[in-house]
């Protein structure tokens, strides 16, 4: 830890959402669904870890000449070690990027999230943090005041529960308030010397930041894949999907990698 300072982490972003609908297949096609993982902590530096890192990539694939959908994981949040590159948010790919820290910026937003908080800071140098960014939004801005809220995530049409919800930033000082997670699924920022919070496991949420650089931040929360058929079920499926409905849809909800065949 250098520079003689306790600077706080910013948010994880979530990672990236993309509704796919409307798909036409016959039967006898294979879906090959991949869970990616949520951000680890990295425990390479004894104090408390490094800059966050990224979360791992979901991917639909399938017979039959479909495109391979891929969704990326969330960027991590920056944080006070130094080189003074790691306050910055990390982007990564069609994700949301994570919050910065101090008076850096966040990661910047995919074509499937939006970008992490940018923090600022006052006289008073509270090095307040800023959110990482959600599916429906970007991460809020850090102030002397708090840190930033992780940007709220996206509601599925199909049963309008919300995922990937960004990680809120955490804070140096008791004076101010950690930033909440984003709906749904995103961790909040730990208060002062406390670690962040993990984001909720299966829903793409960020983890929250740590209260400083001594403290870890949350990790994140792992992938999930809903698939929805349209008045029809499928004829298979590995990997133990929870199996529900909504309307006229039958739902398989998986949070661990698997197949579904047509």
């Amino acid at each position: 830890r250098g520079g003689g300072y306790q600077v706080p982490s910013g948010g994880g972003g979530a990672g990236g959402y993309a509704a796919v609908g409307n798909v036409a297949a016959g039967r006898g096609i294979v879906f090959t669904l991949t869970i990616g993982a949520g951000a680890a902590v990295d425990t390479s530096l004894a104090n408390g870890g490094g800059r966050g890192v990224n979360g791992g990539d979901t991917v639909i694939a399938a017979t039959g000449g479909f495109s391979t959908v891929t969704m990326n994981g969330g960027g991590g949040g920056g944080t006070g070690i130094n080189p003074a590159a790691n306050l910055t948010g990390r982007a990564n790919g069609n994700a949301s990027g994570g919050g910065g820290a101090y008076v850096s910026a966040g990661g910047a937003g995919g074509a499937n999230g939006n970008a992490g908080g940018q923090s600022t800071d006052g006289a008073e140098h509270l090095y307040p943090t800023s959110g990482g960014g959600g599916a429906g939004a970007a991460g809020a801005n850090g102030t002397n005041a708090g840190s930033g809220a992780g940007g709220v995530g996206l509601a599925w049409a199909v049963n309008s529960v919300y995922y990937a919800g960004g990680g809120g930033g955490g804070t140096y000082t008791t004076s101010q308030t950690p930033g909440a997670g984003g709906n749904r699924g995103g961790g909040a920022g730990g208060l002062r010397n406390a670690g962040g919070s993990a984001g909720t496991a299966n829903t793409g949420g960020g983890g929250g930041g740590g209260g400083t650089n001594s403290a870890h931040y949350g990790t994140g929360g792992s992938g999930v894949i809903v698939m929805a058929l349209l008045s029809t079920t499928a004829t298979g499926t590995t990997g133990s999907p929870t199996v529900g409905s909504s309307g006229s849809y039958t739902t398989y909800a998986f949070t661990s990698s698997g197949t579904l065949t047509l």
